[in-house]
């Protein structure tokens, strides 16, 4: 897997996982934020940051489930890590597992295989 910033690996989640796209406000602000495709808010853009945020991952966690793929997470005694990997009953599929210090980060590196077919 190509090494992404946290930042990168966030906007790769919003528009791969959470199947979300930037929409920029027509004001002077110029903030940005995340719709989903119905063209609801999300939340803005600087403010979604799964792979730093536990919260945040976990409805990362939550979409992958409604979708069919089951986390399954692991101590990594080894690396003092997290081990991260989804599963899907279906058809009997798994991930590779990541392991990473941050949870977070672990959650979204994990789901991100889901849709690249890893």
């Amino acid at each position: 897997m190509i090494a992404l910033t946290n930042a990168e690996l966030d906007r790769k989640i919003a528009i791969d996982i959470m199947k979300w796209h930037e929409h920029k406000f027509d004001d002077w602000w110029g903030m940005v934020r995340w719709e989903n495709e119905e063209g609801e808010t999300m939340c803005l853009t600087d403010y979604w940051k799964p792979s730093e945020k536990l919260d945040q991952a976990w409805q990362v966690v939550e979409n992958r489930k409604a979708d069919g793929w089951y986390p399954i997470i692991q101590c990594d005694t080894e690396s003092n890590g997290t081990r991260v990997s989804f599963y899907r009953r279906v058809n009997q599929q798994i991930t590779e597992a990541v392991i990473d210090d941050s949870f977070a980060r672990a959650i979204c590196l994990a789901a991100l295989q889901t849709v690249e077919g890893k």
